[in-house]
């Protein structure tokens, strides 16, 4: 059903090329925290050029939004713009229950059909009768 409204899509990606040599006071005092021998390090070729992937979320398209699952960033394309505007207006109080109920189909069911069954509950035992019946069957 979501394939109709929205789509995950790969995150994109940004590239930072370095040398390692910018990281070589970083990388040597954690392999010496760590009880490594520092002269390893005199054979290692520092000119060498390294690549960082990480998620580049600053250039989305006008109907991508990003989504936090397990602290890793989602973007999602959505194709219905009051859809689209309704999401952005959510507040994070408002998100995490409709991120959930995404990926669970199942739990939302669960909740669609106990919900009447807590309300009937509820009424019943926070109703005065009830509570005086109770509290004198909890002193016999």
């Amino acid at each position: 059903m979501l394939g109709t409204y929205m789509d995950k899509v790969p995150t994109p990606v940004s590239v930072t090329t370095a040398q390692i040599a910018t990281f070589r006071d970083t990388i040597e005092a954690a392999f010496i925290k760590a009880g490594g021998d520092p002269a390893v390090f005199d054979n290692v070729d520092w000119s060498t050029l390294v690549q960082i992937f990480q998620p580049d979320l600053s250039n989305l398209k006008r109907n991508q939004m990003v989504m936090w699952r397990r602290g890793e960033p989602e973007v999602w394309q959505v194709y219905d713009a009051p859809m689209m505007l309704a999401l952005r207006q959510m507040d994070r109080s408002m998100v995490r229950p409709w991120v959930d109920a995404m990926g669970w189909g199942a739990s939302v069911m669960y909740k669609m059909v106990t919900t009447p069954v807590r309300l009937l509950h509820g009424g019943v035992v926070h109703a005065p009768d009830f509570l005086v019946a109770h509290l004198t069957r909890q002193v016999q």
